[in-house]
C-alpha cells in the first residue's frame, strides 16, 4: 500500500517488506543495511513560511530525490512524518555508510520547487545507518539503533550520516513491553 503524502510505501507495507529482507539476509548469512531519514528542519535554506507553504509537495519531492540516491534494488518507505526509512540488501557497514552519505548530498544539492521559481529551497536530512550482523539481527533492535543514531545527528547539529550503536536487546524488549 502507497503512501498517499510521499507516493512511496506506507509504514506497514514498508515494514513487512525490510522484515522480509532482513530475515533473508539472516538466513543466508549476508549483509544487510538500513537507513533511517529524517528531514533536519535546523538547515532549511529559507524562512519558515516558504517551507511550510510547500506542505506535501515538499514530501513528494523529497521521495522523489531519496529514491534517486538509491539502487533500484533497495527499497523506500515513509517510516512517520518526516521520517523514511530505507533497506539496503547486499549492504555492509561501508556501502551503508556510502549510501548514507550519497542520501544526504543528493538532497542537499538539490533545489526542492514550490509554486513560484521564488519559492524554491534548499532542506537536508539527517541519516542514520545501521547493518545486520553488526547492530542487530531483528527489525526492532535495527530501528532502535537507527533512531539513536537520528538522535545523534539531530544533537550534532544537523545534515549529518551518524553509525547506529548497537542497541542491547532487553532494552528493545522492554520497549515494546505494554505499558500498565
Amino acid at each position: 500500500m502507497l503512501d498517499k503524502l510521499s507516493g512511496l510505501l506506507e509504514r506497514k507495507a514498508f515494514l513487512a517488506k525490510v522484515d522480509e529482507e532482513l530475515k533473508r539476509a539472516v538466513r543466508y548469512r549476508r549483509p544487510f543495511g538500513f537507513l533511517m531519514i529524517d528531514l533536519a528542519h535546523n538547515h532549511f535554506s529559507q524562512d519558515r513560511d516558504v517551507r511550510w507553504s510547500m506542505g506535501y509537495s515538499l514530501l513528494k519531492q523529497l521521495a522523489a530525490v531519496l529514491k534517486s540516491g538509491l539502487r533500484d534494488v533497495d527499497v523506500l518507505g515513509r517510516f512517520d512524518g518526516e521520517v523514511f526509512g530505507a533497506a539496503l540488501p547486499e549492504t555492509d557497514v561501508a556501502g551503508a555508510a556510502i549510501a548514507a552519505e550519497r542520501v544526504r548530498k543528493t538532497v542537499a544539492d538539490h533545489w526542492f520547487m514550490g509554486t513560484t521559481q521564488e519559492d524554491r529551497v534548499r532542506v537536508a536530512v539527517n541519516v542514520g545507518f545501521v547493518t545486520f550482523p553488526e547492530h542487530g539481527d531483528t527489525l526492532p533492535v535495527l530501528i532502535e539503533a537507527a533512531k539513536g543514531a537520528l538522535e545523534k545527528a539531530k544533537t550534532e547539529g544537523g545534515n549529518k550520516v551518524i553509525e547506529g550503536q548497537q542497541v542491547m536487546v532487553e532494552e528493545v524488549e522492554a520497549e515494546e513491553a505494554p505499558q500498565e
